[in-house]
């Protein structure tokens, strides 16, 4: 029985032996009626709320009826709440079996700038008093929005970084740092981090967050561990699903468009009491995948990379590449919620998804094949007008399947499992109120040793965080924050501390003219290592030609390169290198050469040629006549060129040299630093912002504007080399000066030769001559101490992580929305950040291969609008402009543009225009209940890439209909 099975049976038990008596249900109260609309009486889909409880419902979107039951006798406040209407709060007093209708009307508002946010576990306040840049995403958005995934409708938001990779696949972040494998976003699906365990990407395409089913969506911009959690420094995006409690139905939806992509969605959600409802969700969808263009320079160049181990790899690129462009998907997920009274819930979830896909990541194109995920949720809350409690536990686990990378021979093994415990008690003091609580997290991650190699047995991390946070209200206009989060983990073995402090002041009175709020903060945070950066141990190749294979190593614990004191007597350095050369191979050698080891190798080079063509050799070089030095000449000079009979003695320093990966020459260097172990990226902020709500333009405008300053130091640098080779660019000369040493202290072989007119100094000349093209250009390697190869071993050259580097960078993001009318809304936003690109310079670092690009432009702007017309039809249109940046994550690198290299073919993103249109009509009377929605994204078909190895995206036009019973 597995994890998501145990949940759902333990969750059927509570049900079983927690029922609700008859006498008890007939003491019950209810309150019913209607919600219409003020200004033409239509029914609305309210939520209807019994403050300070967790009881509730939603009106009817027709008719407007609604029924809250099951309560007991007393005093309530019910709010009514829809977007674009002013809530309304009724109070209303119940005897016990008593039924009271209460019928209400909302009138249209400006904009909504209010409702709540939920913060780190349940508790929630005023969204005008957060004290961060967000946005709320409702339901009837996300509707009006047709895409792949519900994902598809962050592109439209405010400091939002999106490069789609494929028809489903979009690296999702906020304000830049984007990746491939992106997991810097903190992702969230109704409380449970929604990340693949281990790996910490996001795979917002098989969350569980399906079209149908998401209620909103919260993004928050910027970092807030001290709120959220460890490691959140780049802003929260968190999906929460329908309640089936309040949102009960059973809706299905099937979408169809361009690729030949098809998704259907279904949700059935049933109130079967007021103790118990349940839910369950499904999805399946498939395409076909945008494919590489040989024809195209920057194409052709992934193409045959992932052909190189083809059998025929030339076939293979003539193809077009070796990607699989079947694109498939799956989602089932079920939910059981039990009331155990109107302020208590708990909630027993679980699912699994699946994906069959291309996918960029750090260490090569993967190929996703049978790739299985799956959780298991149980959350407890419990809530009164005064205070509340928030528990939940999940598991997260993931299963590669049979997944691969393309262009080479590795399978990704990875069945990591992830576990988590979250408690958390609030309380509210007048107009003040305190959070706090604890987290635990325990990553396991499992690779066969396929992955993470030699750490396979020490690559668990736990986690234990505690937070506390305080929101006082000075006055009516002026509320103040302070946060702090203190996190330990077992890798770093560091105690981490994130404050947070904030302030908001409101100017004007709210609800009136126009509400003008201003919010200032500072905050920390602190981002972990990956699990690949912490414990990567995987063979990436080798150098052709040779048998040194290349190996990338993660840096949880460093890694120190092996000395010898005694070596720095006589060699350049005290380190130890491991010999390439084939007399001692896997021996132990001083930074340089002794010349008696290349003496060997020449001499048995020397042996090695045929007498008699070594004869005519020596004849044609000294300009002898044919056959005067005869091939048992010949014989006997290579004898007493022997070891055994010309010594040759002496060492010759080597230099250092790292390979460039950029220019791909040598960088040399005078000695090597260990890799410390690798310490959390701290990210500092600074943020001012303003919300401006205007009433008097048109129907309502609000205006955002956020501005902020960041610190970022301790980045975990990409993988580079670290493994010098020793070359010795004299080698030639020196052992030429010794061997004339050595023939003219070999009696014999100086006679010989002495009687053929030829000096030991011109017979070095003519040895060295013979065999130059032959000596080795590099003599050995340093290797670290924990990657040293035995004696017979292969050598190892390592690619490993360090920190480096501290930057300053500062940000705009502005936005307004305007309620022309009833009918029409525009909305717009812009964001700029100063620098997309930081070299070493700027990063303060010596190694020009040390810089990072913030995969992101500088300049993004979106603009658009959407009409509305009373019969139940609406229409939109939205711009959008990304400016060209450069890219540089893992192997997708497109720089050039702003380092200028010499000779440098990888550029940077082009910047492009897409345009983007949207319809759809809401039935009403008879077809109640249907309603068919189309978006067309890049309308005009701009051929684009978002991406560097991901090939360019064009139109794509999808039309969905769906069909809901209340």
């Amino acid at each position: 029985m597995n994890s998501v099975t145990r949940l759902l049976v333990a969750a059927g038990l509570i049900l079983l032996i927690a029922p609700a008596t008859t006498t008890q249900a007939q003491q019950r109260a209810r309150i019913t009626g209607t919600v219409t609309d003020a200004s033409d009486g239509g029914g609305l889909p309210a939520n209807v709320t019994i403050v300070g409880t967790l009881t509730g419902t939603q009106a009817d979107p027709v008719s407007g009826q609604y029924e809250v039951s099951g309560l007991d006798p007393g005093s309530y406040s019910v709010q009514f709440g829809l977007l674009g209407y002013v809530p309304v709060t009724e109070s209303v007093t119940l005897a016990a079996g008593q039924t009271v209708t209460l019928n209400v009307q909302l009138t249209e508002t400006v904009i909504d700038v209010g409702g709540e946010v939920t913060v780190v576990g349940n508790k929630v306040v005023k969204r005008e008093d957060f004290p961060m840049p967000m946005e709320t995403i409702s339901a009837a958005e996300i509707l009006n929005d047709v895409s792949t995934s519900s994902e598809g409708i962050l592109r439209k938001k405010t400091g939002v970084d999106m490069q789609c990779t494929g028809v489903d696949r979009c690296e999702t972040v906020l304000r830049g740092f984007n990746n491939a494998f992106s997991g810097s976003a903190y992702v969230l699906t109704d409380y449970r981090q929604a990340a693949v365990p281990s790996l910490g990407v996001n795979i917002n395409s098989i969350t569980p967050a399906l079209t149908l089913d998401v209620d909103r969506v919260e993004v928050v911009r910027g970092p807030a561990s001290a709120l959220y959690g460890a490691g959140v420094d780049a802003g929260v995006i968190h999906f929460f699903s329908k309640d089936p409690f309040t949102k009960p139905g059973t809706s299905i939806s099937v979408s169809g468009g361009e690729r030949s992509f098809i998704l259907f969605e279904g949700r059935h959600a049933l109130r079967v009491s007021d103790k118990f409802a349940y839910k369950i969700t499904g999805m399946y969808g498939q395409a076909d995948d945008w494919e590489l263009d040989i024809e195209d320079r920057a194409d052709s160049i992934f193409a045959r990379q992932d052909c190189a181990p083809a059998d025929d790899p030339e076939a293979c690129f003539a193809a077009g590449g070796a990607r699989n462009t079947d694109y498939n998907k799956y989602n089932v997920n079920g939910s059981l919620h039990f009331k155990l009274g109107d302020r208590t819930e708990f909630i027993a979830s679980g699912g699994q998804s699946g994906l069959d896909a291309t996918v960029l990541s750090g260490i090569g194109t993967l190929q996703a094949d049978g790739y299985a995920y799956t959780y298991g949720q149980v959350r407890f809350q419990t809530r009164n007008d005064r205070e509340g409690f928030f528990g939940q536990a999940y598991v997260n686990r993931n299963d590669a399947g049979d997944s691969f990378v393309y262009g080479s021979e590795l399978f990704v093994v990875d069945t990591s499992v992830l576990y988590n415990v979250q408690l958390q008690y609030d309380r509210t003091f007048g107009r003040h109120s305190v959070v706090g609580g604890v987290d635990l997290q325990f990553t396991r991650p499992d690779t066969d040793g396929k992955i993470n190699g030699r750490n396979e047995e020490r690559d668990n991390t736990d986690e234990y965080g505690a937070y506390a946070q305080g929101q006082v209200e000075l006055s009516r206009r002026l509320s103040l924050t302070g946060a702090v989060r203190g996190d330990y983990d077992s890798v770093t073995e560091d105690f981490q501390i994130s404050p947070r402090a904030a302030a908001t002041l409101h100017i004007g009175p709210r609800n009136r003219e126009k509400v003008h709020t201003v919010r200032g903060s500072f905050n920390i945070a602190f981002s972990s290592p990956g699990t690949n950066s912490n414990f990567l141990d995987i063979v990436a190749g080798s150098i052709p030609g040779t048998s040194i294979n290349v190996i990338g190593s993660g840096s949880a614990f460093g890694h120190e390169w092996r000395r010898d004191p005694q070596y720095g007597s006589f060699a350049p350095t005290d380190l130890v290198a491991t010999s390439l050369l084939p007399t001692s191979l896997g021996s132990e050698t001083p930074q340089g050469v002794f010349l008696q080891e290349i003496h060997g190798l020449v001499h048995a080079g020397v042996d090695a040629v045929p007498d008699e063509v070594l004869a005519a050799q020596i004849n044609a070089a000294l300009m002898l006549p044919p056959n005067t030095i005869t091939p048992q000449t010949a014989a006997l000079l290579v004898n007493q060129l022997s070891p055994a009979n010309t010594t040759v003695t002496g060492f010759t320093p080597g230099l250092l040299g790292v390979l460039n990966t950029t220019t791909g020459e040598l960088d040399f260097v005078s000695d090597l630093t260990d890799i410390e172990p690798l310490k959390k990226t701290t990210t500092t902020t600074v943020e001012l912002g303003y919300t401006g709500v205007f009433e008097s333009v048109g129907k309502g405008l609000v205006i955002n504007v956020d501005a902020y300053y960041s610190n970022k130091k301790d980045f975990v640098g990409p993988l580079l080399m670290e493994t010098p080779f020793v070359v010795v660019p004299n080698l030639e000369s020196s052992y030429q000066s010794a061997l004339a040493v050595g023939i003219g202290n070999n009696p014999v072989l100086a006679g010989i030769l002495g009687q053929l007119g030829v000096s030991p100094e011109a017979a070095a000349g003519l040895v060295v001559g013979f065999v130059s093209d032959q000596l080795p250009s590099a003599v050995a390697i340093v290797e670290a101490a924990d990657n040293v190869a035995s004696p017979g071993q292969t050598p190892e050259l390592m690619l490993s992580y360090r920190n480096f580097g501290k930057i300053d960078f500062t940000g705009v993001d502005a936005s307004f929305e305007l309620q022309a009318s009833n009918a029409l809304s525009f909305f717009g936003n812009v964001s700029y950040v100063s620098d997309d690109f930081f070299d070493n310079e700027e990063l303060e670092e010596e190694n020009v291969d040390l810089r990072v690009a913030l995969n992101a432009p500088k300049f993004k702007g979106r603009l658009g609008g959407q009409y509305t017309a009373p019969g139940g039809f609406y229409f939109n249109v939205a711009g959008r402009y990304t400016d060209s940046f450069p890219i540089q994550s893992g192997p997708y690198v497109g720089i050039n543009c702003r380092l200028d290299l010499p000779g440098a073919t990888d550029d940077c993103l082009e910047s492009y225009f897409l345009l983007d249109v949207g319809a759809g009509y809401v039935f009403r009377n008879q077809l109640d209940g249907l309603r068919f929605d189309v978006t067309v994204n890049n309308v005009l078909d701009d051929s684009h890439r978002e991406f560097i190895g991901a090939p360019k995206v064009g139109r794509m036009a999808i039309a969905r209909l769906t069909y809901t019973i209340n």
